[in-house]
């Protein structure tokens, strides 16, 4: 900014003195100090022009300096974000588990569809319609009507095995997040069916499930 304002002061100091050089001039006077004041006016004028110049270099070096930090700074975060392993449960991430939950999941219901047996380990998949990582060890079971039938027992099997899909799609997309406590204690799961809230896991035990009445 200043050196903008030096820009125009500069021509404007200089202008004046030679404005009133040239007003003598026709007058005829004091010639001899006439052109020293006009030299020394041009020695000015230059000296604010170059001056306003070099301010006018140094702030724009400055201004992309700034830009280029900022978008060093803005790339780094997106970095971090997207791959440091010690950023827990970050947006990619969260992204990366969903996308191997899916995969984990259509694996199970395909396998399903070629194993006859009842009591296949697979079997649960059909009562789920899908299941959803929120990050911090959480996630939201999504069943259908084939799930509203089970009893407790049969409910807390199919919620089981979908903890256990999960953590496949967890190990799939960021295996840093999951250890084998945390296979043992579970995942808190939140279960659904459409907008209706069935049940969720206990507060102490992501493996004891607690239903709702309605």
């Amino acid at each position: 900014m200043l050196g903008f304002i030096l820009m125009f002061i500069g021509p404007l100091v200089g202008l004046i003195p030679i404005l009133w050089l040239f007003v003598l001039s026709k007058k005829k006077e004091n010639s001899a100090s006439s052109k020293k004041l006009f030299k020394y006016a041009a020695i000015i004028c230059l000296l604010l022009l170059g001056s306003s110049g070099v301010i006018l270099g140094v702030s724009y070096e400055q201004k992309i300096a700034a830009r280029n930090a900022s978008i060093r700074q803005q790339k780094q975060e997106k970095k971090q974000q997207e791959n440091d392993p010690s950023v827990l449960d970050s947006k990619a991430q969260i992204k990366k588990v969903n996308k191997g939950i899916a995969i984990s999941l259509k694996d199970d219901k395909n396998h399903l569809n070629d194993d006859s047996n009842p009591n296949s380990p697979y079997a649960f998949s059909n009562k789920i319609k899908s299941i959803q990582y929120l990050g911090n060890k959480k996630i939201v079971v999504q069943v259908n009507s084939d799930f509203l039938s089970l009893n407790d027992e049969q409910k807390k099997a199919v919620i089981d095995s979908s903890q256990d899909c999960a953590f496949t799609g967890i190990i799939y997309g960021a295996s840093h997040l999951t250890s084998s406590t945390d296979a043992k204690k579970g995942l808190y799961s939140t279960i659904k069916f459409g907008n209706t809230t069935l049940g969720h896991s206990d507060s102490t035990n992501f493996k004891n499930y607690e239903w709702s009445n309605a």
